[in-house]
């Protein structure tokens, strides 16, 4: 009898906690259905961004000006889109094709700051099959005059906003760079989310090894499933199922019955205490870590 892996993530059933994340890998249906040969429970799609939108307004602006240039600006400092990323419309298309191919679930993504076409492109990624949107929030806080309560604020409005929107199921991705994460994620889910993706950085380009040790770690720490991308660029589509073979042979190892069963079995939720099991870790990792110029490394030797 093997282990069971199954987990549910924004209300969905899926067969295992691995979910490749929103990257370009799923911009062409092949590779989409070599993630789920491999056994990717779900897959989330390369994200739709805001300035996608806008200039796709603004190109239909242009037109409807004829030559007039309004616009000029705006189009000058917008990226030229259509080189790194398809645009709304065919996104769209590209989601409703998907769909018709694979097995697993497909969510939709969002990447921005403000409403704008946010909520009208998330009924559309609804309409075109999605089984649930991601709103990927990326906002940079470069004003010295706005403070941190509005900025939270404006996640708050926009997670809102797409919610009354929408029916399917909605997960809102983060980072770390909140005063306090944790009241941010509550307030969040006050707003409508049905689930939180915990962004580990931004900006910062490097390769993410994401071996089966990688995604065991955050279902221990009570994560519902574990997003890859880095690993899937170096590694291939297949390399899914490394990550899954991987993680049941260590369940099994460990006696393990189940997923459910190491779900958040070292989440802070199940001390009494965790601030003070978060410091205690903290002091262990300082006292135990011995580095080559560390006199414990060499106690034969007499202490300077």
């Amino acid at each position: 009898m093997g282990v069971d892996l199954r987990t549910r993530y924004l209300g969905l059933e899926l067969a295992n906690p691995i979910v490749p994340s929103a990257s370009t890998i799923s911009s062409r249906i092949d590779n989409l259905l070599r993630l789920q040969e491999a056994g990717a429970a779900a897959v989330v799609f390369q994200s739709l961004f805001e300035e996608q939108i806008e200039h796709e307004e603004i190109q239909l602006h242009r037109v409807m000006e004829q030559g007039a240039e309004s616009f000029a600006e705006a189009t000058t400092y917008l990226p030229e889109l259509e080189e790194y990323n398809i645009g709304p419309d065919a996104y769209l298309r590209h989601l409703e094709a998907s769909k018709r191919e694979l097995e697993i679930p497909v969510i939709g993504s969002l990447n921005g700051v403000s409403p704008g076409g946010w909520v009208r492109y998330g009924k559309l990624i609804e309409d075109a099959g999605a089984d649930a949107l991601e709103l990927n929030v990326y906002y940079i806080a470069a004003d010295p005059q706005e403070t941190g309560a509005e900025v939270e604020q404006r996640y708050l409005d926009l997670v809102a906003a797409v919610r009354q929107a929408v029916r399917i199921p909605l997960a809102v991705k983060i980072g770390p760079f909140f005063s306090s994460v944790a009241n941010m994620a509550v307030r969040l889910v006050e707003a409508g989310a049905d689930g939180l993706v915990l962004f580990n950085r931004f900006m910062q380009p490097d390769i993410d090894r994401h071996t089966a040790e990688d995604a065991l770690k955050l279902v221990l720490a009570g994560a519902d499933v574990t997003m890859m991308a880095s690993a899937l660029f170096r590694h291939g589509p297949e390399h899914v199922r490394t990550v899954i073979d991987g993680m049941a042979a260590w369940l099994e190892e460990h006696e393990y019955h189940s997923v459910q069963q190491a779900k958040g079995s070292l989440a802070q939720i199940n001390v009494p205490d965790p601030a003070a099991y978060a410091r205690a870790n903290y002091m262990e990792m300082l006292v135990r870590f011995t580095s080559p110029f560390d006199w414990r490394a060499a106690p034969s030797e007499p202490r300077a």
